[in-house]
């Protein structure tokens, strides 16, 4: 399960890089939105709630109709831009999820503009203490509620690859 969490956070990671390096924020990162090919690659999926981030603008957050547990707080926040921060923050719920099999905010709905200001979610150790210290950091750092806490897309690209290579050594002196 670990290898697999790594896999798929690494591609989605790679993909969302990408888009970042291209100005484009996807807004909608979440597992229903990834996909495994039968040749075993991660694809992300749906770009229909994407916006291009072009240098003289903000991408509004308002047209975001319905907020999923996987989105960012800015979402519902009332912040008047989104960032590939929010991205990282999605990434990270999801991959929190594939890990404890848990929501980040409970079994609850996302917070909505209603909704109380959202709150740090647990340490993914606190649901999974064998988890990986290294990886659940990571990804208790891709959840920081303010954008400017979370790593940079470069840094999660990077760690995931350093997680994937010390599992497949471990696994190789087994």
């Amino acid at each position: 399960m670990l290898r697999d969490v790594l896999f798929i956070g690494h591609e989605m990671a790679r993909a969302i890089q990408y888009l970042a390096a291209n100005k484009i924020v996807h807004r909608d990162i979440r597992p229903a939105n990834i996909m495994i090919t039968v040749k075993g690659e991660a694809k992300l999926l749906d770009f229909g709630l994407s916006k291009h981030q072009r240098e003289d603008t903000q991408i509004i957050t308002h047209d975001l109709v319905c907020p999923t547990p996987f989105s960012a707080p800015e979402y519902v926040t009332g912040s008047t831009s989104v960032t590939v921060q929010a991205d990282i923050f999605s990434l990270g719920a999801s991959l929190y999820f594939a890990a404890t099999g848990k929501l980040i905010w409970g079994e609850v709905d996302a917070p909505s503009p209603r909704s109380p200001t959202p709150v740090k979610p647990l340490p993914m150790r606190t649901l999974l203490p064998n988890a990986d210290p290294t990886l659940a950091s990571l990804i208790d750092r891709m959840l920081s509620l303010q954008p400017a806490d979370r790593p940079s897309i470069d840094e999660v690209v990077t760690e995931l690859a350093l997680q994937m290579r010390r599992t497949r050594r471990q696994n190789e002196v087994i």
